[in-house]
């Protein structure tokens, strides 16, 4: 009884949004158990989990990030540079993108490309302390 009751729950969103919000609504869960490993040291589970998120609401940009940033972690960073661009391109400039971008330019030694970033992050936001 118990099961049928949760799983019941699970499709209250699916009847009243339809099928995009629901896809957000799951996607969310697959988030918050992604930001968990992640702050539990757990990269490849949080990727996975952020891989989930994607695949369903793939619009929310602080997966991407998230997702990036645990690439990163994972010293993967041609896949980190891939997630950021992404959400670049769902939110439009952000100085802290471009600033964990820039990082992860000067971490494959591209060096200039990094300070291109760092330098549009203080563009964005002249008084963004880290660039």
């Amino acid at each position: 009884m118990k099961k049928a009751f949760s799983i019941g729950i699970l499709f209250v969103p699916l009847l009243f949004f339809g099928q995009s919000k629901f896809n957000q609504f799951i996607a969310q869960k697959f988030v918050l158990e992604g930001v968990k490993n992640y702050y539990k040291e757990d990269y490849s589970s949080a990727v996975r989990s952020f891989n989930k998120a994607v695949d369903l609401n793939p619009t929310n940009r602080d997966v991407y990030v998230f997702r990036a940033d645990a690439f990163y972690q994972l010293d993967q960073y041609d896949f980190a540079l891939h997630d950021y661009d992404a959400a670049l391109q769902v939110q439009g400039e952000s100085a802290e993108i471009y600033y964990r971008r820039g990082m992860t330019f000067e971490r494959l030694g591209l060096y200039r490309e990094a300070v291109r970033d760092y330098d549009f992050a203080l563009e964005q936001e002249p008084n963004f302390v880290k660039a």
